[in-house]
Parts: structure tokens; C-alpha cells; sequence
């Protein structure tokens, strides 16, 4: 789902302080995070199922890297208790945690840290439905102190992204909640509003304090 224009100036305020930025899923935030990155010289790593559109920018400091974010083993199975079923169907990461294929180049977050050295000090998660859990469980606790940690779609049931993660996040005591924007109603555990079940993704932002 696309970032609107309110959550991408969340976004983009938390990023222009940023020296190594990595996010999965590309669109929107892809174009404004690269502006960032050129002006400031941090570093972009974006990743995403799908290759880069031809008209992405392209410099030194922006890597695009075409594949799985995570690998088979990090997806919650339908028999974990904490599976939940996303509402939206045909998803590529669907079908994987189903026993589908895996094509293609895995674990990219994790290759990614270990082939550099630069601290991790921004995480922007708009993933795939049965991916965004994993990925917070994968960089929770490999981001510098200080580091940000944002994500995209974080009210359940509209979304299975995030909304584990920032339950997890409510109760870490190594991680401070910064900031909540939902459009529609600002309680994020209010699930039961009706207001919730379709109409607000979210993007909530923490920040690892130690």
C-alpha cells in the first residue's frame, strides 16, 4: 500500500539524519529516500522482490538489490501461534509460506549487514504481508544505538505486517516508541474501532535506545 503524503514526510524528517539506510519494498520512499542519500552522501540499500523501475536514481551511494529480504526459514508457519492470515490474496510471500518456491536471492538483509561496516542506523519495513514480522525480528537487535526502526501498514486487520512488531516494540525495553500517525483514529491498539478495518495503514517509528 503507498505511503501517503503525511507518512512520507515521517519518513523523510527521520531519514535526513540517516548515514546507512536500508528498505524493503520500493516506490514512493525510494525516490525520496535517493534524494536524501545524494544530498547528505549516506547510503541507500533498497530491496525488493521485483528489479528497480528504469527511472530509479542511480549513484554510488544507492544499491538495489533484487530478491528475498529474509529466508524460508524466517517466515511464521501456519501452525505457530502467532501466524495470522493476511486479508489480501496472491501475495508472493503467500505462497511461500505455504511451501512455494523461494526464486531467486535470499536472506538479503542479513547479507547485507555482514558485507559492511557501517552501523545500521535507519530501517524503513513496507515489505510483503507475511514478511514485515520477520524483518523486525532480523534487525531488532542489529541496529546502532540510536538507529530508527519505521514501519509501514501497522494496524491489523487491514495489514499482518507490522503490527506485531510494534507490539513487541510497546513492551522492549530496549526500544522507545517515537511517533504514531494513523489518519483516522491516533489509538493504535484500538482495533475493535470500525474505522480501523479498512481505511488507515499507518507508520510508526521507535528508536533503539540501547
Amino acid at each position: 500500500m503507498s505511503l501517503k503524503n503525511k507518512e512520507l514526510d515521517i519518513l523523510v524528517r527521520y531519514a535526513n539524519n540517516a548515514k546507512f539506510i536500508i528498505e524493503t519494498g520500493r516506490g514512493r520512499s525510494t525516490r525520496a529516500l535517493a534524494e536524501i542519500v545524494q544530498n547528505t552522501g549516506s547510503a541507500l540499500v533498497s530491496i525488493d522482490i521485483e528489479p528497480p523501475q528504469s527511472d530509479m536514481p542511480i549513484a554510488d551511494n544507492i544499491t538495489y538489490l533484487t530478491g528475498w529480504s529474509i529466508r524460508r526459514g524466517d517466515f511464521i508457519k501456519p501452525e505457530d501461534a502467532r501466524f495470522k492470515k493476511s486479508r489480501y490474496e496472491n501475495m508472493p510471500d503467500e505462497a511461500v509460506v505455504y511451501g512455494g518456491s523461494m526464486d531467486g536471492e535470499v536472506d538479503l538483509i542479513r547479507r547485507t549487514l555482514e558485507n559492511t561496516d557501517r552501523p545500521l542506523d535507519l530501517f524503513f519495513c513496507d515489505t510483503g504481508e507475511y514478511s514485515g514480522y520477520p524483518e523486525w525480528r532480523i534487525i531488532q537487535n542489529r541496529m546502532a544505538v540510536g538507529g530508527k526502526f519505521i514501519a509501514h501498514d501497522i494496524y491489523y486487520p487491514k495489514s499482518i505486517k507490522s503490527f506485531q512488531s510494534v507490539q513487541e516494540i510497546r513492551d522492549a525495553p530496549d526500544w522507545k516508541m517515537l511517533e504514531i500517525y494513523d489518519a483516522s483514529v491516533m489509538d493504535i491498539f484500538h482495533y475493535s474501532n470500525k474505522r480501523r478495518r479498512g481505511k488507515s495503514s499507518g507508520i510508526v517509528v521507535a528508536e533503539k535506545v540501547r
